[in-house]
């Protein structure tokens, strides 16, 4: 009887171990995803988030060969004008006409006609609906290097998003994107 129970013990954390093991195969592959929302990391801080059939990219930099294959954006949300965060030719590329485009106030006036989409500016607080996705922009802190800490406010947004019934948030700081899906 003791054996058994420890048999069975030790299969279970051997199914556990697998299955820890397969999540972290799959986050390694870039193919995040709970069960309705999935993410694709695509360059540094650029990502693409797919859920209930709507689209979003986030932060769209490195030209439009990286996004070869994927799906056109019905979302862009765009967090600050950092060159590895914002990039015009990328956002030409991959906008469409029915592209809804959300950037911070400080970037409110950086867009050509040139642009597709309809822009949508948010400060900090705010909160909106587009393509039926709750948007929240929240405030986002950088490194300070001098201080060790993530206290320098930077001059954007993140944004918290419900999709789906899970909640995103999107954090970035001086160098790295977080993503969180409650």
């Amino acid at each position: 009887m003791v054996r058994k129970i420890f048999l069975i013990v030790v299969l279970f954390f051997l199914i556990v171990a697998i299955s820890l093991g397969t999540n972290k195969f799959m986050n390694d592959m870039g193919l995040i995803s709970s069960a309705r929302v999935k993410m694709i990391p695509i360059k540094n801080t650029t990502m693409v988030l797919q859920s209930g059939g709507r689209v979003i990219y986030v932060d769209p930099v490195g030209g439009a060969e990286v996004f070869k294959g994927l799906p056109a954006p019905d979302l862009i949300l765009l967090t600050h004008n950092n060159p590895n965060h914002f990039d015009l030719k990328t956002l030409e590329a991959v906008s469409k006409k029915d592209t809804d485009i959300v950037a911070p106030v400080p970037m409110a006036y950086m867009f050509p006609d040139t642009v597709l989409g309809t822009l949508y500016v948010m400060k900090n607080g705010q909160k909106t609906i587009r393509q039926g996705i709750e948007i929240q922009a929240i405030n986002v802190y950088g490194l300070s290097v001098s201080k060790g800490s993530y206290d320098k406010k930077i001059d954007g947004n993140g944004y918290v998003l419900d999709i789906s019934g899970n909640t995103v948030n999107i954090s970035i700081d001086a160098g790295t994107q977080n993503l969180v899906v409650n």
